[in-house]
């Protein structure tokens, strides 16, 4: 075997790379690239691991999702297209992200995104995303209790009974 082989080969068995269908969807990246150039065997496993194989979103789409339900005002309904997304906006930092440029939040939101992405292609799964934080319990408000503290302010008032 000719040593650019043995160099491809090589990569792929470091990077985990070990169904045909990364190695297929690599090949359509590289397809649609329209480069001349044969691409750097680290470049062709970085597209063989990319989301859309996966059927996931885009990273940008997977960003946008993950900055939108950052805020806290999304904390009681948030929708998650995949629980990949989750926790890549879990691991950049929920409180962080929006925060951050939009250049330096996209890439750290990436480079957690295709880490869960590469979870995906190996095998091994995510762990499920988290139910929304409960309410907390309300207090028992009724008439009853807001006349009998009523009752008892206006004695405490009139000096006829003490602090309960």
């Amino acid at each position: 075997m000719n040593a650019s082989k043995l160099e491809w080969l090589g990569e792929f068995m470091r990077s985990g790379i070990n169904r045909m269908e990364q190695i297929d969807h690599g090949m359509r990246v590289l397809s649609a690239s329209k480069s001349a150039f044969v691409p750097a065997p680290g470049v062709f496993v970085s597209w063989c691991f990319a989301p859309e194989g996966l059927g996931l979103p885009s990273v940008e789409k997977a960003y946008a999702q993950g900055l939108r339900n950052c805020h806290p005002a999304m904390r009681d309904s948030a929708k998650w297209m995949h629980a990949a997304v989750y926790h890549a906006t879990a691991a950049a930092g929920f409180h962080c992200l929006p925060l951050l440029s939009r250049e330096l939040g996209l890439a750290s939101f990436e480079r957690h995104y295709l880490a869960q992405c590469r979870k995906i292609w190996k095998g091994e799964s995510l762990g499920s995303i988290p139910i929304a934080e409960l309410a907390a319990p309300k207090p028992d408000r009724n008439p009853e209790v807001g006349n009998t503290a009523l009752a008892n302010l206006r004695a405490m008032r009139a000096g006829r009974a003490e602090r309960v």
